[in-house]
């Protein structure tokens, strides 16, 4: 889970989720940077946003 919520709240729902690992604190670039590196590393990456910070800067122009 990648989230810009900070970590306590992140920890919080990761635990309610049962995600167990999540990066917490991070800028929409840094989120994009950190999933585009997934798939080539062998993982399927799915995305659930509430909130235009959830895009990528460049698909909001």
């Amino acid at each position: 889970m990648l989230t810009g919520d900070n970590l306590r709240v992140a920890g919080a729902v990761a635990r309610q989720i049962g995600v167990d690992h999540f990066e917490a604190g991070l800028l929409p670039e840094q989120k994009e940077d950190y999933v585009r590196k997934l798939p080539a590393a062998g993982h399927t990456v799915g995305m659930i946003g509430d909130g235009i910070n959830d895009a990528p800067p460049s698909s909001i122009m």
